[in-house]
């Protein structure tokens, strides 16, 4: 039997073990370099969690993608709305797209992360392909709508 100790001593062994042999596909962000973030989905889960994103200090806007172009001016609303002058987003450099399919083939290799907020029925497929990328992904719940999405994601996951 273990003891809280001895687990916590334990999983810390491992976490350093898994860190130094380990070899994640996943792409490694530089200490203090902005987070280059697709946003998937921009509707007003979306407008909610830009601001939760600790303003432009910490991310940059790569790409934006939803299939209604005038959800892009909400999420960009949302943001300045919410961030001071000095930490404001910019959304200058941000590319449009209503496929993710070529936001991913167009800017893919650009990307260190992707926030999903696509319908509930349509999270897992653009994980998917992040995931493929070695892109990190967030999504809103639920993570799929079968539990064989769910088991595919955690599969390419955990290749």
């Amino acid at each position: 039997m273990y003891t809280r100790r001895g687990f916590l001593a334990a999983g810390a062994a491992f976490g350093i073990g898994g860190v130094a042999f380990g070899q994640s596909r996943a792409r490694q962000v530089a200490q203090g370099a902005k987070i280059r973030l697709a946003l998937i989905g921009c509707g007003n889960q979306m407008g909610g969690l830009i601001r939760r994103m600790g303003g432009g200090s910490n991310v940059e806007i790569v790409a934006m993608c939803d299939p209604y172009d005038i959800q892009f001016g909400h999420v960009k609303t949302s943001a300045a709305q919410f961030y001071d002058a000095g930490n404001a987003i910019d959304f200058s450099k941000t590319r449009t797209f209503v496929d993710y399919r070529e936001m991913y083939a167009k800017c893919g290799d650009e990307l260190d992360a992707v926030f999903v907020a696509t319908p509930n029925h349509h999270h897992a497929l653009p994980l998917l392909m992040a995931i493929r990328r070695g892109i990190h992904v967030y999504a809103e719940k639920p993570l799929a709508l079968t539990m064989e999405e769910v088991e595919l994601l955690e599969r390419e996951a955990k290749k």
